[in-house]
């Protein structure tokens, strides 16, 4: 039984193994049963009936079985990230495998199989760039940042004219998103790479340094990490992407100005919840996705001109093959880009259910949706995983004196003046002018 190659996958039947260019994926024996259907016959529609029979053969199979193993299997190939396309569903027809699969005879190798495959399909998917290109340790991004193509232009222009640039915003906003966006538009400026710094898992600002050491490959040591960084750096013409800097806040900021003045060619790019605060930072605050307005409800052609809608249709049309935005779900829609104020990770979160509780149950149940929007990617760093997780985060940064004004400022259900905020918030132990500069930040 030869192995099926197809894009940067080999589908290895006699060892019961799918390969990403030549590591094999975790994949379940029904889903694996399922592509192997699917590939065999490429270019043909299978029905419903042929894929459960030859999957779950003399099984009486649950109605959502087979759309639960078509979602996670499309998933695993990364069907429908940056283009790629796998699996097509056919309405009222069946799905059909819809990318060029080669069969390799033996002695063929897996590797001349991927090689051929790469080249067959080389229209659809693009064959990575030379290793000389490659200077960057930037994660694969697996999703495209929808509605965010403007910020990315004017950061790649500022970034040209700034050496320190910060992408500032509430969590859930996708700042990581843009960041990398920007920063793989980068690579051809700087020579000497772009480099992705991950301080999620710090605990202590003066680790920052050693992060970046190990994102640069630099052997420091832990006593002054700086000595071993000053004479890699000094000369160098890269980018540094520092990511997740709120907790860790001060080590950042005295990294950056350090970096600048011993470095100067090497521009940098962070991403934190709050400014750095640091000498010659740029700051862009980063909106929420535009949703429409309930004033003028939009046509089926305006409302897909909205960012919030349209990641909205393309996550629920990821969970669930029947759901399409059509006349008859538009307002509902709307209704839920608005309600989760245009904040990319609430809307995915929501995306995520639509497939258990349906367009309307979901928009009827938004108003416990700490407990509703709790299925994120497993992947996802576990603050990100839900909706209460993500705010747990925040408040955990915040100050006691600003837990105090953030419980105050909670009795305004909408918009609200400096002044109407300083009365609230003035107490004895908070005066009016403490008031006015606490709730202005």
């Amino acid at each position: 039984m030869p192995p099926l190659a197809f894009g940067r996958f080999v589908l290895d039947r006699a060892s019961k193994q799918l390969l990403e260019n030549g590591k094999a994926l975790r994949l379940g024996g029904r889903a694996f049963d399922l592509l192997c259907a699917l590939a065999e016959r490429s270019g043909e529609v299978l029905s419903r009936s042929e894929l459960e029979s030859r999957v779950w053969p003399h099984t009486i199979v649950e109605e959502t079985s087979l759309r639960v193993h078509i979602s996670a299997l499309r998933k695993a190939l990364g069907d429908g990230v940056a283009g790629a396309r796998y699996i097509a569903n056919v309405p009222g027809r069946g799905y059909s495998f819809v990318v060029p699969v080669l069969a390799v005879d033996a002695p063929q190798t897996v590797q001349s199989a991927r090689a051929a495959a790469l080249q067959a399909d080389a229209p659809t998917l693009p064959v990575a760039p030379p290793p000389a290109r490659r200077m960057h340790n930037l994660p694969a991004r697996l999703s495209h940042a929808i509605g965010r193509s403007s910020v990315t232009r004017a950061l790649q222009e500022r970034l040209s004219t700034h050496r320190l640039v910060s992408i500032v915003g509430p969590g859930g906003m996708g700042k990581t998103t843009v960041a990398l966006a920007v920063a793989e538009s980068q690579l051809a400026q700087f020579p000497d790479g772009v480099w992705f710094v991950d301080l999620a898992p710090l605990s202590d600002p003066a680790r920052v340094p050693l992060a970046l050491a190990s994102a640069l490959n630099v052997s420091v040591s832990a006593g002054d990490p700086w000595a071993g960084l000053r004479e890699p750096l000094r000369d160098s013409r890269m980018l540094i992407v520092l990511d997740n800097c709120e907790h860790v806040i001060e080590g950042a900021a005295a990294l950056s100005e350090r970096v600048l003045r011993e470095a100067p060619r090497i521009h940098i790019l962070a991403t934190s919840r709050e400014a750095l605060d640091a000498e010659s930072e740029w700051v862009h605050r980063l909106a929420a996705l535009e949703s429409p307005v309930q004033e003028e409800p939009p046509s089926l052609e305006q409302a897909r001109t909205f960012a919030a809608v349209q990641l909205f249709v393309e996550r629920a049309s990821a969970n669930s093959d029947d759901f399409v935005l059509d006349e008859a779900n538009l307002e509902v829609v709307c209704h839920l880009c608005r309600q989760l104020d245009g904040m990319p990770l609430a809307i995915e979160l929501a995306a995520a259910r639509i497939d258990s509780l349906g367009l309307h149950g979901l928009a009827a149940r938004l108003d416990v949706m700490f407990t509703l929007l709790t299925r994120g990617r497993r992947t996802a760093l576990p603050r990100h995983r839900t909706l209460q997780a993500l705010l747990d985060w925040s408040h955990d940064l915040l100050t006691d004196g600003e837990r105090v004004v953030l419980r105050r400022l909670s009795i305004f259900r909408s918009s609200f003046t400096l002044d109407s905020a300083a009365a609230v918030l003035a107490s004895e132990d908070l005066t009016p002018r403490r008031s006015s500069m606490a709730s202005s930040d």
